[in-house]
């Protein structure tokens, strides 16, 4: 059976564990809440260095695209020019055939 005595010690020693429990359940919040912000922190920054990262490719990207009209454009003005430059040689191989046969007529 306990005591007053025993029952004031027990007491005592139940308010200095529900003490130090708080102090220690305190004590966890802060390095929590610490870490959280600190993740936190670092998540934001990486978000940011990605947005910059995703902006530049986007930036590269119409780069490209315009590029590709340009060559796109140039590759469809050689192709012109290729197929005149085909329809001038069926024109001088034709000329070249009538001139043999007439150059042949005259022998």
């Amino acid at each position: 059976m306990l005591d007053i005595k025993d029952l004031i010690i027990f007491t005592k020693d139940s308010e200095d564990i529900t003490n130090a429990l708080q102090e220690l359940l305190e004590a966890l919040s802060e390095r929590v809440e610490s870490e959280l912000k600190n993740r936190i922190d670092w998540l934001e920054e990486e978000n940011k260095r990605l947005q910059d990262n995703l902006e530049t490719m986007e930036e590269e990207n119409e780069a490209l695209n315009e590029r590709v009209e340009e060559l796109e454009e140039e590759n469809n003005e050689l192709s012109q020019e290729l197929e005149n430059i085909k329809e001038e040689l069926e024109e001088i191989e034709d000329l070249a055939t009538q001139i043999t046969e007439k150059a042949s007529w005259i022998r």
